[in-house]
């Protein structure tokens, strides 16, 4: 009975008049050129968009950079730069404040230097090129050379105690194999 009712709508179906107006066929076939051509404009537009024009972000600051946290650096000061570093204080702070934008200050407990980054610090390696500015000035350097530390970025300081080197080196000998390092072409064995 079902199958006598599926031929027979078959059969209708077949046979029914279907009239299609073509007013109708011409407005469906202009608005789908129309959507088409919209889509490829899109398109062409965004891709123009991405080749003429970058998006362009604020530079972070260290602190942003370091995820909101503040980082701390601290350079210790021998003995025998105490008073060196006391009479070169604001030649020292200087730079550190206003080039770098770090927060310092002299911990006379500790005898060490301790700086921190903050809001207004921008370069993220400001803590690092200022911890060894302060370490070249411990080291013996003038503030006038430890500042190219500051300054170029490829220069870093790398620095050893001749006792590391050679450690059986005591009294007279100590001395004058540091001479003959630090003179001319000197060589110590």
């Amino acid at each position: 009975d079902n199958d006598d009712n599926d031929q027979q709508h078959d059969i209708d179906m077949s046979t029914a008049n279907t009239t299609i107006d073509p007013s109708i066929v011409q407005s469906r076939i202009r608005q789908s050129t129309s959507l088409s051509k919209e889509d490829q404009n899109s398109v062409m537009q965004e891709g123009n968009n991405n080749n003429n024009e970058q998006p362009v972000f604020p530079k972070l600051s260290a602190l942003q950079q370091s995820g909101g946290r503040v980082e701390y650096r601290r350079v210790r000061c021998p003995p025998h730069r105490y008073t060196p570093l006391r009479e070169h204080w604001e030649q020292i702070l200087t730079p550190l404040v206003e080039y770098l934008k770090l927060q310092v200050r002299f911990n006379t407990k500790t005898r060490s230097i301790e700086m921190k980054t903050s809001p207004h610090t921008l370069d993220s390696g400001a803590l690092q090129k200022g911890a060894d500015f302060c370490s070249a000035f411990m080291l013996g350097f003038e503030v006038q050379d430890a500042v190219a530390l500051l300054r170029l970025d490829d220069l870093y300081l790398e620095s050893f105690q001749v006792t590391d080197v050679k450690a059986m080196l005591r009294g007279d000998h100590l001395s004058r194999a540091i001479g003959r390092v630090a003179g001319q072409d000197g060589k110590t064995r």
